[in-house]
């Protein structure tokens, strides 16, 4: 069974936990790349630099608001 999936929009906030990392890793989603289950998102991360961001196990979408 696929796993379930969260989709993502322009403006959510993302947060990514890492294995050695205390904090997640957090940005804000800016364009949503792909279609449903491929998706990949251009995240501005809080330290101020932007990367492509394929989500995987330690990803959390947060809905802006």
């Amino acid at each position: 069974m696929p796993a379930k999936t969260t989709r993502a929009h322009v403006g959510d906030r993302i947060e990514v936990s890492s294995p050695g990392r205390e904090l997640p890793h957090r940005g804000i989603i800016f364009e949503v790349l792909g279609h449903h289950h491929h998706e990949r998102y251009r995240v501005r991360w809080l330290d101020d630099h932007e990367s492509i961001h394929y989500p995987s196990d330690g990803t959390r979408i947060r809905p802006r608001g």
